[in-house]
């Protein structure tokens, strides 16, 4: 969350981990500020918070400190944010909206679309106009996307529903701001009965998840596959139990390293 932080700062932590780990650890972008106001505040506190409409800027700057490449006439050019590097971390813009879409493309960056909690029904147009309007970089030579999802997965369709409906009924919660120590378990999250607003917010929200046994969910991502030209997805499991989430993680990569095993082509989804 690039507002919270000076440009020189990220590039400094991030020289740092690349001297430590070359061609290892890439650099995620976001632009938004995180939490409500007054947490925005509280971190930036005793300055004030970094206006967003700067971001633009910010990673322009440090992509200039990571690359030692700031124009001549930038007033911190002389300044070097540690020591030399071979090379640099592989910048990436987030995003769930058309804006950081089209910046991506406009600074030849590759892409992440937020799916798991963005306009997912309108993610596959988002990247395909940031397909459309990108411009080749030192950076990146060619539009390269990445898809984050929210998957939970489990060795049977009711199972990975229950651990799932902790996710749902905390969507509702936050959406009405209230505040709670964590996530509910399933037990209290079957507890309680959905209203029908509170079940047309959950499937208008643009909120979505994947929730399944293993074929269920390897067959969805096909399908976002698809729907958004990659194959390179990062999968995020939102929910109650430590081991049920570390399960979710284990029977998705045995499912797509067998996918992979089966057949290698460009379509298949390859999760991180």
């Amino acid at each position: 969350m690039l507002p919270h932080y000076s440009a020189f700062k990220v590039a400094e932590n991030f020289r740092m981990l690349e001297i430590l780990f070359p061609g290892r650890v890439d650099l995620g972008l976001g632009r938004a500020p995180g939490g409500d106001p007054r947490t925005a505040a509280a971190l930036a506190y005793p300055r004030a918070p970094i206006d967003v409409r700067a971001y633009p800027e910010q990673v322009d700057d440090l992509i200039g400190f990571l690359g030692d490449r700031l124009p001549p006439d930038h007033p911190f050019a002389s300044l070097r944010p540690g020591p030399p590097t071979a090379g640099m971390p592989e910048v990436w813009l987030l995003g769930s909206g058309v804006d950081s879409a089209l910046l991506a493309a406009q600074r030849g960056l590759p892409f992440s679309f937020a799916h798991f909690f963005g306009a997912s029904s309108e993610g596959p147009g988002i990247v395909e106009h940031y397909r459309r309007h990108f411009r080749p970089s030192r950076e990146c030579a060619e539009p390269t996307v990445h898809v984050a999802v929210q998957v939970m997965c489990a060795e049977t369709q009711e199972e990975a529903d229950w651990h799932a409906a902790s996710l749902r009924l905390g969507r509702i919660q936050m959406a009405r701001n209230e505040k709670r120590e964590g996530i509910v378990s399933p037990e209290e999250a079957s507890q309680h009965v959905f209203t029908p607003e509170e079940l047309r917010f959950l499937e208008t929200s643009g909120m979505r998840g994947t929730t399944g046994d293993p074929a269920t969910v390897v067959a969805e991502l096909d399908e976002l596959a698809e729907r958004y030209g990659t194959d390179q997805f990062g999968v995020v499991t939102i929910c109650y139990e430590w081991k049920a989430r570390l399960r979710s993680y284990e029977l998705l990569a045995s499912a797509c390293l067998a996918r992979g095993a089966a057949d290698a082509g460009p379509s298949r989804p390859r999760a991180s």
